[in-house]
C-alpha cells in the first residue's frame, strides 16, 4: 500500500493499470449539451424562422478536456427564438487567455450567439482515465459535469451522476447520510452547489463504495463545500481491495463561511480485486462532513490542492472628485490573468463588461468596477467612483447644488459649516477648510460675492498658525490641549459689531480626538479680512454652573466646568443691537443665550434651555415680519436626517416657543442646516436661502453645499428642492426654473409591494419620527425591484428626484436606472445610477416626451460596508417634474372685457407675439397701431411653427438687409411664394417696404396662399360693396368673408363693406389670425 498528497502543479500521469482506450478517450474533448427544463418551448426539429432573432440559449452547455489540453466547442448552439421557436444558430467562443490546467477545475468560456447573444460553456478539466466521476447530491437530476466527462472518458465506472448504494454497484451509503444539498433554483451546471452531507455530531462517516477497480494506483480527490456557517473539519480515509481500514486520503481540510471551499486529494494502491469504501470523517469540532464531488483517476495524479488565490486588481486614480478627465490604468499581479472592467456601475465579469487593454479615459462622473479573472476564477471586485467636476468657463449662472462650487481661482470653494454677512455692498461667507480631508482645524476661510454665485477666496482668517489657537483659553494648566496641539473649530459664523466697529468671530471647539471639551472660541478683528485675535475659549457658565457632562480640561475640582457648547449658530437681530447663541448643550438639549454688548461671551442669568429631549443639533435662525424662526437637525452624525422648525416672537421668552415642526423632505435633500441667508435689495426688499451641508464623511473636502430658497409665509415654513435657481442683487428675487410636479397622486404600481405602492407618490415626504425608520414609503418585498407612474398624458419630462427611506445613522444606497415610455409596454432607459453611491436623497435630469416613468432598483447596499441591505429598501417619494407651460403674457394696454381680448391673449400665448416691454416690465401690445408688413410676416412664420429656413446669401428682396431684425421671417414668406413685394419692371429686382402698413386687402392675400390657395369658386356678387369682382385681391377677400376670417363692417342699410385699402390695426390681426386657426370653415 503507498499514499501520497500533493499541492503540487500538475505532473505526467502514472497508470500502471490502465484500461483501453475507447474513441472518446482517444479525443481531447467532447461536448455534452443537456437539456434542462424546455417548458413552452417549439420542439426541436420544428421549422424555425432563421430571421427569428435568437433571445436565450435554454440548454445549459457543458465540455470536458484533459489538462494541459484544448476542449472542442460547439460551432453551433441550439437557441429559443422571439417567436419561441428553437434552432441552431452559430457561436463564435473566446478561449483568449484561459489555459486549462487544473485538474478538476471548471473553467467558464464566453460565447456569442450570432454576435449578440452571450452564453457560456462549462469545461471540466480533468485526468485522462477516469475511474469515476460523482457529482454529489444530484442523483434523479440532470449534471451537466458528469454528462460532460462521460462524454470524454469512456473508462468511467459511474453510469449515472450519483446514486445510493445498492449491492453489487456502487453509490453512497445510508450509515451516515443525513441528507442532500442542493440550491434552488436548481444548478445542473455548478458541481460545488449540491452535495450530501452527514450526521452532526456522530462518529458515523459519510461513505461511497466505489465498486470494480482493478488492483493498482489510483489518485482519489473529493471537493468539500460549506454551504452554511461552520466551521467544517474532515478528512478522507479509504478500506477494502487489500487496502488497511481507514488508509488516509489526503489530508484534513477546513472549511468555513469565509473560506467555503477546499480540495482534498492523494493516491493509493489496492492489492486485490472488491469494493473500496471511501469513508468522510469529522476530525473536530460537530459539524458533519459534507461533500461536493469524487473522482478516482487510475494512476498518480498530482492535484494541486491548494486554494486558488487571483489578486484583485489597482486602480491608479484612487475615488475622488476631480476638475478634469481622468487617465485610469489597471493592473494585477496574478501572472496570465485578464483584467474585466464596467463603468455602468454593473459587476465586471468575462461575460459582463470590457477586457483591460488600455488606460480607462474618464470624463464624467463614472463608477470603474474591476475583477481579476483566470481560468474562470476571480479575484475580488475592486472599485473606484469618480466625480468630474471641471471648473467652469464663464460665470455661475445658477448655484451647483450638491457638487463641486468653484471660487474665481478656479479652486473648490471651502466654507462648510458657514455661516453668513451681508456688508457694504458684499457678501461674506465663512466656512471650515477641509481641503486636508480631515476633521481637525485647517483654517477658517473667508470668501466674498455680489451675486451668491460667484464667489473671491479673500483670506483664511484663522489658521493653525493663530497665536492661542489650540489652547484651552481659559484654562492654560490643562493637559490636554496645549501649544502646538491640534484642535477643531466647527461651524464657524461672523457677526459685526457696529458700537465697536469690530468682526467677531465665533466657532465650536474641541481638542483633536474628542468631543468632550464642548467650547466656544471667539476671535475678533478690526477688519473683515483679518488676521483674527483669539479672544475667548470656554465653556458658557464656566466657573458658575456645574452639569452631569464633565469638561476633560477644566482644571478645577469644584465641577463648575459651565454648559457644553457643541453645534451652534450665533444670530444678529436686524432691528436692534442684540446677538443672540443657540447651542447645542449636550446630546439632549439646546440653550439660547443672549450675547454681552460687545458679542464677545454670553449673558447666563437669561439663558435658557430649548427643545428639552428633542436630540436637537446645527440650529439656523432668520426673523421675518417680527417672528423668529430656528431650524435644526436631529442627530444622526454625518447622516441627514428631517430638518423641524419652531418659532417665536420673543427670544426672552422660553415659554414662547412653538411646537417642532417638519420642513423639507425626510433627509432636508440630503444636507444639515447650517444658516439661513437673509439678503436685502436696494429698496429694502428680502429674501431667504437655507443654507446646507452635504457631508462626505470619508473624504471631507469633497463635501458640497445644498443652498436653496426659503419661503416663510406668518408661521408656515416651506423648503422645497429647487435647483437652478438664480438671484437679481438689485431686487433680491430669487427666480426658480418653470417646472411643474406630475407624478403626485397618480396611478403607481410596482413589481411587489410590502408596502403599497401609492405611498411613493402621495405627497408625504417627510419623516414624524425623530430617530430610526422613516414613516411613510413603498417598499418592495425583493429587490431588484420596480415602481412605475402613469402621468396620465405624454409630458416633456425635466427632472426626477427620489427621496429615499432613511434609517437615521445607518443609511443604506441604491443603485437604479430610470425608463421612459409612451404606451407603458416599450421602454427607453432616461437616467442610470447604477454607480450610484448617495444615500438619502438623488435627482436626475431627464429629457424627452412620456407619459409612463418607470424606477429600477438594482441593488441596497449598506453604506457603512457595503453589504447588502434589501431589508432597508424603499422609497419615500418619487418625485417627476416636467416641463412647465410659460407664463401666460398679459399686455397693460388690453384689459380683459375689450373687444379682441380672447383673440389677443390667444396670440400672445401661443407665442405668435410678445409685444413691447417697458423700462417698468409691463408689456403692451398696442393694439390700435397698424400692423407693419415685416411685423406680419413674423406673425405668420410663428404661426406657422418657425419652421427652418435656407438663407439666401442675397437678400430677395433690395430693401431687406440679412441684418434686418426678420429677415429670417420676410425670406422664408418669400420662399413660401405668400409675398412677392413690389418688382421694379426695370430692374427686375423687388422691394418688401418692411416698415410700412399692410394694407387690408394683402392681408386677404398673405392667409390665402398661407392656405395653400385653396380651390375656390369666388362669387359672381361681391359680399363687399367697396370690393368690386374685377379688383386685383377681390377671390382672396371673398375667400376671406366665405372662411368666417373677416366679416367686414355692416352700415345701417344691411350692407357690408371691407375697406381694402386701409392698414390693418393689430387688433384685428389677432382676430384674423386667430379666425384663421378656430373658425376657419
Amino acid at each position: 500500500m503507498t499514499q501520497t498528497s500533493s499541492g503540487a502543479p500538475p505532473s505526467p500521469i502514472t497508470a500502471p493499470h490502465r484500461r483501453s482506450a475507447g474513441p472518446f478517450l482517444r479525443a481531447v474533448a467532447a461536448l455534452a449539451a443537456i437539456p434542462v427544463g424546455l417548458v413552452g418551448l417549439t420542439a426541436v426539429g420544428a421549422a424555425a424562422d432563421p430571421t427569428d432573432p435568437a433571445v436565450a440559449v435554454p440548454t445549459p452547455i457543458g465540455a470536458a478536456v484533459v489538462a494541459n489540453g484544448t476542449p472542442e466547442l460547439p460551432e453551433e448552439v441550439t437557441v429559443r427564438t422571439a417567436a419561441g421557436a428553437t434552432r441552431e444558430a452559430a457561436v463564435e467562443w473566446d478561449t483568449s487567455d484561459l489555459v486549462f490546467d487544473r485538474h478538476y477545475a471548471t473553467v467558464p468560456v464566453a460565447g456569442l450567439v450570432e454576435g449578440t447573444l452571450a452564453t457560456t460553456a462549462y469545461v471540466e478539466v480533468v485526468p485522462e482515465d477516469l475511474a469515476y466521476f460523482i457529482d454529489s447530491g444530484t442523483a434523479g437530476q440532470v449534471s451537466t459535469s458528469f454528462d460532460a466527462v462521460a462524454a470524454l472518458e469512456d473508462g468511467l465506472l459511474n453510469a449515472a451522476s450519483d446514486k445510493a448504494y445498492a449491492a453489487g454497484s456502487w453509490g453512497y451509503n445510508a450509515s451516515g447520510y443525513d441528507g442532500t444539498r442542493r440550491p434552488s433554483p436548481y444548478d445542473s451546471k455548478d458541481k460545488a452547489s449540491n452535495g450530501l452531507y452527514g450526521i452532526n455530531n456522530s462518529a458515523l462517516p459519510l461513505s461511497y463504495t466505489l465498486s470494480g477497480l482493478e488492483p493498482g494506483t489510483y489518485t482519489i480527490t473529493a471537493g468539500v463545500n460549506e454551504w452554511w456557517s461552520g466551521p467544517r473539519t474532515l478528512r478522507a480515509f479509504a478500506s477494502g481491495a487489500g487496502l488497511a481500514a481507514d488508509t488516509p486520503v489526503g489530508n484534513q481540510v477546513v472549511v468555513n463561511s469565509s473560506s467555503r471551499s477546499a480540495t482534498l486529494s492523494g493516491t493509493v494502491t489496492t492489492t486485490a480485486a472488491g469494493d473500496v469504501t471511501l469513508n468522510f470523517r469529522r476530525t473536530a469540532g460537530t459539524e458533519a462532513p459534507a461533500v461536493s464531488w469524487v473522482a478516482v483517476a487510475r494512476g498518480t495524479v498530482a492535484v494541486d490542492t491548494t486554494p486558488v488565490v487571483v489578486a484583485a486588481p489597482t486602480i491608479s486614480v484612487p475615488t475622488g472628485v476631480y476638475e478634469t478627465a481622468q487617465q485610469v490604468t489597471l493592473a494585477t499581479t496574478t501572472a496570465g490573468a485578464s483584467i474585466y472592467y464596467t463603468t455602468d456601475g454593473s459587476v465586471p465579469s468575462r461575460a459582463n463588461g470590457t477586457r483591460y487593454s488600455a488606460p480607462i479615459e474618464v470624463t464624467s462622473d463614472t463608477s470603474v468596477q474591476a475583477v481579476t479573472i483566470r481560468n474562470g476564477t476571480a479575484s475580488a471586485v475592486v472599485t473606484a467612483d469618480y466625480l468630474i467636476d471641471p471648473v467652469p468657463t464663464s460665470p455661475y449662472t445658477a448655484p451647483p447644488v450638491g457638487r463641486t462650487w468653484y471660487d474665481t481661482n478656479g479652486d473648490s470653494i471651502q466654507a462648510h459649516g458657514g455661516g453668513f454677512l451681508q456688508h457694504e455692498g458684499w457678501f461674506y461667507w465663512i466656512g471650515e477648510n477641509k481641503a486636508h480631508d480631515r476633521a481637525v482645524l485647517n483654517a477658517v476661510s473667508l470668501y466674498r460675492s455680489q451675486d451668491l454665485l460667484n464667489w473671491e477666496h479673500v483670506h483664511d482668517i484663522v489658521t493653525t498658525e493663530t497665536p492661542g489657537v489650540c489652547e484651552t483659553g481659559l484654562y492654560p494648566s490643562a493637559a490636554l490641549a496645549s501649544e502646538g496641539d491640534e484642535c477643531k473649530i466647527e461651524r464657524p459664523k461672523l457677526l459685526y459689531n457696529e458700537a465697536t466697529d469690530k468682526f467677531v468671530m465665533w466657532g465650536h471647539w474641541e481638542t483633536e480626538n474628542s468631543y468632550s471639551a464642548s467650547h466656544v472660541i471667539v476671535a475678533t478683528s478690526d477688519t473683515i479680512d483679518g488676521d483674527y485675535e483669539i479672544t475667548g475659549n470656554f465653556r458658557p457658565g464656566v466657573g458658575v454652573v456645574g452639569t452631569e457632562h464633565a469638561d476633560p480640561t477644566y482644571p478645577g475640582t469644584d465641577g463648575l466646568w459651565g454648559y457644553g457648547s457643541r453645534d451652534f449658530t450665533v444670530f444678529k437681530d436686524p432691528d436692534s443691537a442684540k446677538a443672540y447663541l443657540f447651542s447645542t448643550e449636550d446630546h439632549q438639549n439646546m440653550r439660547v443665550y443672549e450675547l454681552s454688548d460687545d458679542y464677545t461671551t454670553v449673558k447666563l442669568d437669561t439663558s435658557y434651555r430649548l427643545f428639552a429631549g428633542g436630540h436637537r443639533e446645527a440650529p439656523a435662525v432668520v426673523k421675518i415680519d417680527g417672528r423668529y424662526f430656528v431650524m435644526t437637525s436631529g442627530q444622526s452624525g454625518w447622516y441627514p436626517n428631517q430638518t423641524r422648525v419652531a418659532s417665536t416672537t420673543d427670544l426672552s421668552d422660553p415659554e414662547g416657543w412653538s411646537d417642532l415642526s417638519l420642513v423639507g423632505n425626510n433627509t432636508s435633500f440630503y444636507s444639515q442646516p447650517t444658516n439661513i441667508i437673509t439678503v436685502e435689495g436696494e429698496a429694502g426688499e428680502r429674501s431667504y436661502l437655507y443654507m446646507g451641508d452635504r457631508w462626505n464623511s470619508k473624504k471631507l473636502g469633497t463635501s458640497t453645499y445644498v443652498w436653496l430658497p426659503l419661503e416663510i409665509d406668518g408661521t408656515d415654513v416651506s423648503l422645497t428642492y429647487q435647483p437652478g435657481w438664480s438671484f437679481d442683487p438689485v431686487t433680491a428675487e430669487i427666480t426658480t426654473p418653470r417646472v411643474e410636479l406630475v407624478s403626485q397622486g397618480k396611478p403607481a404600481t410596482a413589481s411587489s409591494e410590502t408596502t403599497p405602492a401609492s405611498r411613493a407618490n402621495d405627497g408625504i415626504v417627510t419623516n414624524l419620527n425623530l430617530q430610526g425608520d422613516s414613516t411613510n414609503y413603498w417598499q418592495p418585498s425583493t429587490v431588484p425591484a420596480s415602481w412605475q407612474v402613469d402621468l396620465g398624458e405624454a409630458r416633456d419630462l425635466a427632472r426626477i428626484d427620489l427621496s429615499w427611506r432613511s434609517w437615521n445613522g445607518s443609511e443604506s444606497r441604491s443603485t437604479y436606472s430610470v425608463y421612459g415610455s409612451l404606451d407603458g409596454t416599450t421602454w427607453e432607459r432616461i437616467a442610470q445610477r447604477e454607480a450610484n453611491r448617495l444615500v438619502a436623497f438623488t435627482t436626475d435630469d431627464l429629457e424627452g416626451t412620456y407619459r409612463h416613468v418607470r424606477v429600477d432598483i438594482s441593488s441596497v447596499k449598506n453604506d457603512h460596508n457595503g453589504n447588502d441591505a434589501h431589508w432597508a429598501a424603499g422609497l419615500v417619494e418619487v418625485q417627476v417634474y416636467a416641463e412647465a407651460p410659460p407664463e401666460p403674457i398679459r399686455f397693460a394696454d388690453v384689459a380683459d372685457g375689450d373687444q379682441f381680448f380672447t383673440e389677443i391673449d390667444w396670440l400672445a400665448n401661443a407665442g405668435i407675439s410678445t409685444g413691447w416691454v417697458d423700462e417698468d416690465g409691463t408689456r403692451e401690445f398696442r393694439p390700435l397701431a397698424p400692423i407693419a408688413r415685416d411685423a406680419m410676416a413674423a406673425f405668420l412664420y410663428r404661426l406657422s411653427g418657425s419652421p427652418d429656413v435656407q438663407l439666401p446669401e442675397v437678400s430677395p428682396f433690395t430693401d431687406v438687409d440679412p441684418s434686418n431684425q426678420f429677415y429670417e421671417e420676410i425670406t422664408w414668406l418669400a420662399q413660401e411664394g405668400i409675398s412677392t413685394g413690389w418688382v421694379d419692371p426695370a430692374t427686375g429686382k423687388a422691394q418688401f417696404r418692411p416698415l410700412e402698413p399692410i394694407a387690408r386687402d394683402a392681408m386677404a392675400a398673405f392667409l390665402y396662399r398661407l392656405a395653400d390657395e385653396p380651390t375656390f369658386d369666388a362669387p359672381a356678387t361681391s359680399p363687399f360693396t367697396d370690393v368690386a369682382t374685377t379688383d386685383a385681391f377681390y377671390a382672396e377677400i371673398a375667400w376671406l368673408a366665405q372662411s368666417k376670417i373677416a366679416t367686414g363692417w355692416v352700415g345701417n342699410d344691411g350692407t357690408s363693406v371691407f375697406q381694402p385699402l386701409n392698414p390693418v390695426n393689430r387688433d384685428a390681426m389677432a382676430a384674423f389670425l386667430y379666425r384663421y386657426v378656430h373658425d376657419r370653415g
